[in-house]
């Protein structure tokens, strides 16, 4: 099991500019084989502030049960190369799914401003991990990945009507 905490600053949204927070997330690892694991990934709370862009510039707080955007998702892990000595190197590769569990509530912090962001959307997670040991003691350890969103709400920075990027 490992829990983290994402800092982010000046994070652009499709409602939202100049989001600065925090993001708590836990992921539950499940070896199925030497070859296999299941990974459980919980994005459990965001908070921060910053300035609505769709009622004027409104200074906002968002918080909520939920992230940004990391939604709660199943991963599955696959092993290709599996290092034999420690100059070797191991190889993995990774597909995944989320989907949003529940949205998060963005508040006027002078006004009676209410919008509920990321109240809807899936995520498609993929890519390619590997890690080398040098000398028993230093890791090198790389992981290259991607993500497609659909039918996402309030997350595109760019185009307004778009629920894809």
């Amino acid at each position: 099991m490992r829990g983290g905490a994402n800092f982010f600053t000046d994070a652009d949204l499709q409602e939202a500019k100049d989001f600065d927070g925090t993001a708590l997330d836990l992921e539950l690892t499940v070896p199925l084989n030497d070859r296999f694991q299941v990974r459980l990934y919980y994005p459990f709370y965001t908070d921060g502030e910053g300035r609505s862009t769709n009622y004027g510039q409104v200074d906002i707080d968002i918080e909520g049960d939920g992230g940004l955007l990391d939604f709660p998702s199943l991963i599955v892990d696959y092993q290709f190369i599996k290092a034999g000595s420690t100059s070797a190197y191991n190889l993995a590769a990774y597909l995944g799914i989320g989907t949003v569990f529940d949205g998060l509530e963005a508040r006027g912090q002078h006004s009676a401003y209410f919008d509920i962001y990321n109240h809807r959307g899936s995520v498609l997670l993929f890519g390619l991990k590997t890690d080398r040991e040098f000398a028993q003691v230093w890791s090198l350890i790389r992981n290259l990945g991607g993500r497609y969103y659909w039918d996402s709400d309030d997350l595109h920075p760019k185009d307004e009507s778009s629920d894809k990027f």
